[in-house]
């Protein structure tokens, strides 16, 4: 399988370059390019997005494409977003090693979202806003139309609760946005904390 011929392909010695790990290891390009966009090969000390121009110039001769060896030498490369790589790691692997969305969002929202991390530290029935990245939702049929909302943000999980007048109004944002930013009031019961909520917005991650 694959991680087995990574592992032969380590036994027999440092492994020097994107060419040498595909001429020992033989593994097809895609299953290489989600190994780079998880930083397996960070090692190599090149910016990633030069490790996948490399990649796509051995693949173009791999196929004969080119008649000759191409030289790996990279170009100036014009540099990607944030977001961008951000993008290409959750689509590669489900989740980044380097950052979290809502990391990236933060500078653009108000010094009020509250990070989940500091929602223990506040009392029951305090007015909070928070921002995370919409991770499940749940609406069970014996919960009379309420609705549970799962967030993420770069500090930890938040809980949300939706009243049926809350989901009708505010479900094409939640139900659709990536990401969104909650107003309601935070409220403790049985040890767990999570957020009665009232207005739902989109945030945006098209300027980063």
């Amino acid at each position: 399988n694959k991680s087995q011929r990574i592992e032969n392909a380590r036994q027999s010695g440092f492994l020097t370059s994107i060419k040498d790990f595909m001429d020992r290891t033989q593994l097809d390009g895609i299953c290489i390019e989600h190994l780079i966009l998880a930083g397996a090969f960070d090692g190599f000390f090149l910016p990633r997005q030069a490790l996948l121009w490399q990649l796509w110039l051995l693949e173009k001769w791999k196929d004969g494409y080119l008649l000759f060896e191409p030289d790996l030498t990279p170009p100036a490369l014009p540099k990607l977003k944030a977001f961008d790589w951000l993008d290409r790691e959750y689509k590669a692997q489900g989740f980044s090693t380097q950052t979290h969305p809502i990391a990236l969002l933060r500078p653009q929202l108000s010094s009020k979202v509250r990070r989940s991390n500091v929602l223990k530290t506040l009392r029951d029935t305090t007015p909070v806003r928070v921002a995370g990245m919409v991770i499940c939702m749940q609406r069970p049929p014996t919960a009379k139309g309420v609705a549970f909302l799962l967030l993420e943000d770069e500090a930890g999980l938040i809980n949300v609760v939706i009243s049926p007048s809350v989901y009708e109004q505010y479900r094409a944002v939640f139900r659709l946005a990536p990401f969104v930013c909650v107003w309601g009031t935070l409220q403790r019961r049985d040890g767990v904390i999570h957020i009665q909520a009232q207005v739902f917005q989109r945030v945006e991650s098209n300027r980063l």
